[in-house]
């Protein structure tokens, strides 16, 4: 009688959870969100909701522990920045429980942290940007003769710009804002050093959104990779500062050389998403960080030829793994939520037609949440996007307020419409339009 596999317990995406059980791997789902789509995955069999993934949140770790219990020895797998910060803080507790293969805690707060990223990477020598981390807007003000113009500001940490007021102000998913002029830099500088101080400016690379590439990989506990793959974005959501909304598998040899290396040079272990942008002045790549998880269309490598959660898997139950590379090139993923409110920025800006948008959906492809195999996570996602419609009438009655009702009572010492404001009140300024900044492409 075979014995049962060991469990995967999954912090992350359905593309993750996709990788796994298409193999056969029993996953255990982890997510803040109790309507995460994952759970509805055919290779869910087990859904956990946690309150928060902050590494000191004891209740998750607790919840984390209870299932550690119940399985048995099994493998933790994470998929995005805060899960990975949560195991990584955690991993002296959560080891006895969970298989993990992580890059040391210091390596890994240096990835986690782009500013302290940035510097260890100009110690190796990696093809990176230029970049400058000011203390505050006087700091700015010092290094501002010796910035190149355009340049591009970005948080140390992404979780720092995902707060809903952030984000209501700046975009959905923005990742990073570009200022073209030292006064568009100095007004910009001081409304995000009043969010968060923790601030870089970096040297903008040009070139349009499908120069960006990203490399995906496993490394064993000897720092060997297992495989890898290459995508191509085709668009991002924002456009020109945010994640992919359609990508497809592509060759780089100079990206693969450079990753390979940079991640050999400092005997990394565990899985790795790079980003890359080809520098429109030499056709160099410049890499842009490395996050030590694995990235968003991870399922994008598995259609391809390279499952490399799947590869992870077996490495961490000892079993003998060849090295891969071979996949299949001009396979696309697709968000296609995301890429229709990424086709309309494009088309403002004259980047992409309709037909040629149409056209780019042609060859064979993938989509993050429609799977054939797997399609009740589409189902509950239609279903959701039709009850917001039919509520939305109600919800814009709700906000106009029902002729039948009568509206709000007014205090009595409340000015009324063109009257001056009370004193002491605070008086609303109109944003200055001409300061505002444009998104990057790096």
């Amino acid at each position: 009688m075979r014995p049962k596999p060991a469990h995967a317990v999954a912090l992350g995406e359905m593309g993750l959870v996709r990788c796994l059980g298409e193999r056969g791997i029993p996953c255990v789902v982890v997510a803040r969100d109790k309507d995460h789509l994952a759970f509805a995955s055919r290779y869910c069999l087990k859904s956990i909701v946690v309150p928060s993934f902050d590494p000191d949140c004891r209740e998750t770790l607790d919840l984390l522990l209870i299932v550690g219990k119940e399985l048995g020895r099994s493998l933790l797998f994470c998929n995005g920045e805060p899960d990975f910060q949560f195991v990584s803080k955690n991993r002296s507790v959560l080891s006895p429980y969970f298989i993990l293969n992580l890059p040391s805690e210091k390596q890994a707060d240096l990835l986690v942290d782009k500013g302290l990223f940035y510097k260890m990477a100009a110690e190796y020598g990696l093809p990176i940007p230029k970049t400058w981390q000011p203390r505050d807007p006087c700091e700015m003000e010092s290094i501002l003769p010796r910035l190149p113009f355009p340049c591009v500001l970005k948080p140390t940490q992404q979780s720092f710009w995902k707060e809903a007021a952030f984000q209501k102000r700046y975009g959905e998913g923005i990742k990073a804002l570009r200022a073209e002029t030292p006064r568009a830099l100095r007004s910009l500088y001081r409304e995000l050093w009043g969010w968060r101080p923790e601030i870089l400016i970096q040297e903008y690379i040009p070139g349009r959104d499908d120069q960006i590439y990203f490399f995906d990989t496993y490394f064993d506990a000897r720092s060997e990779p297992l495989g890898y793959f290459i995508g191509r974005r085709i668009r991002t959501f924002p456009m020109g500062c945010g994640v992919s909304s359609m990508a497809e598998t592509a060759r780089h040899p100079e990206i693969a050389r450079v990753a390979l290396s940079a991640l050999r040079r400092i005997r990394y272990r565990g899985a790795a998403h790079i980003d890359f942008k080809i520098d429109g002045r030499d056709r160099s790549p410049r890499l842009l960080e490395i996050n030590p998880r694995f990235g968003l269309a991870i399922d994008l490598g598995a259609r391809a030829g390279v499952n490399l959660p799947a590869m992870a898997y077996d490495s961490l139950l000892n079993r003998p793994v060849p090295p891969s590379d071979a996949y299949s090139t001009g396979i696309k993923w697709i968000h296609v939520k995301q890429d229709i409110k990424a086709f309309l920025q494009y088309r403002a800006a004259e980047e992409w037609k309709a037909t040629d948008w149409v056209r780019s959906f042609l060859g064979p492809k993938m989509f993050r949440i429609w799977s054939p195999r797997d399609p009740w996570p589409f189902i509950i996602s239609l279903g959701r996007f039709f009850r917001r419609r039919l509520q939305q009438p109600f919800k814009s009655l709700e906000r106009k307020g029902s002729p039948l009702m009568a509206p709000p009572s007014r205090p009595r010492d409340a000015p009324r419409g063109g009257d001056p404001p009370v004193k002491g009140s605070p008086r609303r300024t109109e944003p200055d339009n001409r300061l505002q900044s444009t998104p990057p492409r790096n």
